[in-house]
């Protein structure tokens, strides 16, 4: 299987069959450790609801944009590439282990939109 370029959105899904029944819980994460501990109590959360999870990374353009064209995309897409494949063996591990449905998206553009229009789409609690 090829890996994902970083700059293309994929949805892939981890854990037990989807659940019918339950809630559907969203997390956003970014690799920090505020997001990481919100990922962790969205686990608990859905695992205890019997629910699932949609992880959400969303890439956004960098102050290193104003580098220039190419500097910029070579550093960015592997940062991007390196980040989301570190997340996504995070997020498998975790779902495999707690048996948790979970679908991870990587999407791009601004957070807070991107997380919006998730859980509009994803219709989560």
């Amino acid at each position: 299987m090829s890996t994902p370029g970083a700059f293309e959105s994929t949805v892939e899904r981890f854990g037990p069959p989807r659940r019918r029944s339950g809630r559907a819980i969203l997390a956003g994460v970014d690799g920090s450790d505020t997001a990481m501990r919100a990922a962790a109590f969205a686990f608990g959360m859905a695992r205890r609801e019997s629910g699932r999870l949609i992880v959400a990374f969303v890439v956004c353009r960098t102050a290193l944009t104003n580098l220039g064209p190419a500097v910029a995309a070579t550093v960015e897409h592997d940062t991007t590439l390196q980040l989301y494949a570190e997340l996504r063996d995070q997020i498998r591990e975790t779902a495999e282990e707690l048996e948790v449905p979970v679908s991870f998206l990587k999407t791009f553009g601004d957070p807070y939109t991107a997380l919006r229009d998730t859980a509009d789409r994803g219709q989560v609690d």
